[in-house]
């Protein structure tokens, strides 16, 4: 068997997946007039699903070089590639973790955080780089893009991860039931990524 050969039929399929996650999730944000939380594990799903074709095109070429006679060199260099992948996507797994926000801006970012803390009744004190919250104890690190609408909520330090979750809902909650600011920037971004993985995909099949 062509190990090469089958891992270029798969990519179709995993760039056709990409394309409905990206579109999927921009219309969902455009569509949605407020902003919502969601867990950071969704980006580095969509991470993963990005950069895994070339995963699995290395480990067939691996496969494929057995016995060739330059299996050695040529081995090697696709472990080196294939191990920079799996670094690449390991740091990722550490920076995507908490919960992002999506359509957020500056102030409604901040607004949703508060109110979110409040409704659970959590004490809380501003630091510049984070918010203590004495009775955890444990230290959020927030994060704010607001010129695309997006947002960072994870734990700096502390025993919060359970809390963590609770201040998801929470924050939806709040978003859910109140009018404030959004800015869908992101959710554009994110549809015309879909669109051109889209056509990328109408193109392969097409060749």
């Amino acid at each position: 068997m062509n190990w090469t050969t089958t891992a270029r039929s798969i990519t179709p399929f995993v760039l056709g997946l990409m394309a409905l996650a990206f579109a999927g999730l921009g219309v969902f944000g455009l569509i949605r007039a407020k902003p919502f939380v969601l867990s950071a594990r969704w980006l580095l799903f969509l991470f993963v699903l990005c950069f895994s074709p070339s995963l699995v095109m290395q480990i067939a070429m691996m496969a494929d070089m057995r016995g060739h006679p330059r299996a050695g060199s040529l081995g090697a260099l696709s472990l080196i590639s294939l191990l920079i992948l799996v670094v690449v996507v390991g740091f990722m797994a550490l920076v995507t973790r908490g919960y992002l926000v999506f359509s957020a801006t500056q102030s409604s970012f901040r607004e949703g955080l508060l109110a979110a803390l409040a409704r659970l009744g959590l004490p809380f004190e501003e630091t510049m780089a984070a918010i203590h919250l004495p009775t955890v104890p444990a230290d959020l690190h927030v994060a704010v893009q607001g010129w695309i609408g997006t947002g960072q909520v994870r734990l700096k330090k502390g025993n919060g991860r359970p809390l963590l979750r609770q201040l998801a809902k929470a924050m939806n909650a709040q978003y859910a039931g109140s009018s404030v600011a959004t800015n869908r920037t992101w959710a554009v971004v994110y549809l015309i990524l879909g669109i051109l993985v889209g056509v990328m995909v109408v193109l392969l099949g097409a060749a």
